[in-house]
Parts: C-alpha cells; sequence; structure tokens
C-alpha cells in the first residue's frame, strides 16, 4: 500500500508535511482516506474537487490540492476531462473524480458543461 509521503511536498519555504494544522485538515484526511483505500462520498468527492480547482488557479494543473504551504496530488485517483462550455467557443481541462463533479459543481456563464474524457 501507498505511504502518504509520496503524495504530500511541501512548495513554500518553512512548510512541514507534517504540520498538525495539515494533518488534521479536511483535504488531508480525504487524500489519506484514499491512500488507504477507502471510498470517497460524493459530498467528500466534490469537497476535493472544489480544492482542486482553487489551487488550480494558482499552483498548478489542477491534480492538486494545497493546505498550509503544501501540496496534497491527488492525480492517482483523478480523470482528465476536456470541458466544452455551451454557446461559447471556450474549452478547459479539469480533473475529476467522474464527471458528476464537474457538472454539479462547475459553474459557467451559460450553466452547462459538456464533458468528453480524454
Amino acid at each position: 500500500m501507498a505511504e502518504m509521503k509520496e503524495f504530500v511536498s511541501a512548495f513554500k519555504e518553512g512548510a512541514k508535511s507534517d504540520d498538525e494544522g495539515l494533518v488534521s485538515s479536511k483535504i488531508y484526511e480525504l487524500l489519506k482516506k484514499l491512500v488507504d483505500g477507502k471510498e470517497l462520498s460524493a459530498e467528500e468527492k466534490d469537497y476535493v474537487f472544489h480544492g482542486l480547482v482553487n489551487a488550480r488557479k494558482s499552483y498548478g494543473n489542477g491534480t492538486a490540492a494545497t493546505a498550509y504551504g503544501v501540496k496534497l496530488d491527488f492525480s492517482k485517483w483523478l480523470k482528465r476531462y476536456l470541458v466544452k462550455y455551451y454557446g461559447e467557443n471556450h474549452f478547459e481541462i479539469y480533473f475529476s473524480f467522474d464527471e458528476s463533479q464537474i457538472k454539479r459543481n462547475q459553474f459557467t456563464r451559460a450553466g452547462i458543461v459538456e464533458i468528453i474524457q480524454a
């Protein structure tokens, strides 16, 4: 079985992957649950998806969430999707556990997305 250290890395100076605040954070607990081979509920997947989207804006490609200066890599459990927004000639790549997180959580001006697994 994999170990947490394979999926956790500091990206800010002085950040520690064993910080008490990080270890007790919800996003860390959800990553640990996956590493331990457990399933996430739909609500937990949505929580992770929001963390991935927020971190993507500043820190990467959308496969990792951030907390306490540490990157939490969920890429092992994610699929890549090409999302086309209706009424616009605009495409984006999102990483998610499945299509449902994107459909439920990706609010756009048009409000509708078409998802094609890449």
